[in-house]
């Protein structure tokens, strides 16, 4: 195999083994967390013969995200979604999201209501002392790799424009041309473009 397809098929034959070692391994725990893949068969497939019981672990609200693509690949991905993705969750004993708008969108998916846990992606500091540097001005920090649609940069711009409250908003990450006009615009944003993480 080589190019494009080789890629498919070491994710394929890697996502295979993994949910094997799952299905083989399942029995050794109580609770197993699986994270959620939109359009990702072989998960349906897994879940379908799973045991013990599971919770999902969403990091976006799926069906936002993958309307915003246009192609064969996502109206698979929407056709998944809308049958075999409400399975998965019907049989799902209770699921984690990234923020509690994740967690309320994959509530709404279902005719009956499960538990729901908000874990938010960020970084725990325990032995780490941070000086407290915090000026009058308050300052908050936006990071994303490149800021898509769902992430809300764009609400964030908004917002900000009908707001007159002195504050600075940090945003690290590659944004869009026109994300990039709107910042520029307001002296509140600071552009710092992709960093390392040094």
């Amino acid at each position: 195999w080589r190019g494009p397809l080789k890629k498919v098929v070491n994710y394929v034959s890697l996502r295979v083994s993994a949910y094997i070692w799952l299905l083989r391994n399942q029995k050794h725990y109580d609770y197993v967390l699986i994270r959620y893949f939109p359009g990702d068969i072989l998960l349906w497939l897994a879940c379908l013969l799973m045991k013990t019981p599971y919770l999902t672990i969403h990091h976006t609200i799926e069906r936002d995200e993958i309307s915003l693509s246009s192609g064969l690949a996502s109206k698979i991905q929407i056709a998944f979604e809308r049958y075999l993705g409400r399975s998965i969750r019907m049989k799902a004993v209770a699921f984690i999201g990234v923020t509690q708008e994740i967690c309320s969108a994959q509530l709404k998916i279902l005719p009956l209501k499960k538990p729901v846990y908000v874990y938010p992606n960020g970084i725990e500091y325990h032995d780490n002392i941070i000086k407290d540097m915090r000026g009058n001005v308050p300052e908050f920090l936006f990071v994303a790799n490149y800021f898509v649609p769902w992430q809300g940069l764009d609400l964030l711009i908004q917002a900000v424009s009908q707001s007159s409250e002195s504050f600075i908003v940090h945003v690290v990450g590659e944004t869009s041309v026109s994300d990039k006009a709107l910042l520029d615009r307001d002296d509140r944003f600071v552009v710092h473009g992709r960093k390392s993480q040094y």
